[in-house]
């Protein structure tokens, strides 16, 4: 039991706090503090580049993804540590991958490349082949 009396009232020195409403007020601060914190972070990841890349699975198909490091998930991938889908349909090799400033560019990106048909989707990887090429 938390002495109150000190306090002026007796209401207040009655009064029990048995939502913690004052205690989640101060881990409220707290929380907001350190999302602060995250938030900086964030924006210190966002400024790094992402690279979209597609993988050619040993069944034929393709895997797109994203990420800051292309060699390091690409052997993820192989390790069979990668995404559910390509453990199952490993090897796979790296047909195509593609820079973006920003993350957010990255994912719509990936987004619209998952829309296309495949032969629409191996279309733009020789394309851009042929351009990089020249």
């Amino acid at each position: 039991m938390i002495d109150r009396s000190y306090l002026p009232f007796q209401s207040a020195r009655e009064y029990q706090d048995t939502k913690m409403e004052k205690w989640m007020g101060f881990f409220l601060s707290e929380l907001t503090s350190a999302l602060s914190d995250v938030i900086n972070k964030v924006t210190y990841i966002s400024d790094l580049s992402l690279d979209l890349y597609v993988l050619e699975c040993a069944d034929g198909s393709l895997y797109i993804g994203y990420t800051t490091d292309v060699e390091k998930r690409f052997a993820t991938h192989n390790r069979g540590k990668g995404a559910k889908y390509t453990r199952a349909r490993l090897p796979v090799s790296l047909l195509y991958q593609e820079s973006f400033a920003s993350k957010q560019e990255a994912m719509s990106a990936e987004a619209l490349f998952k829309k296309r048909n495949r032969q629409s989707k191996l279309d733009y990887i020789a394309e851009r082949r042929k351009n990089d090429s020249k």
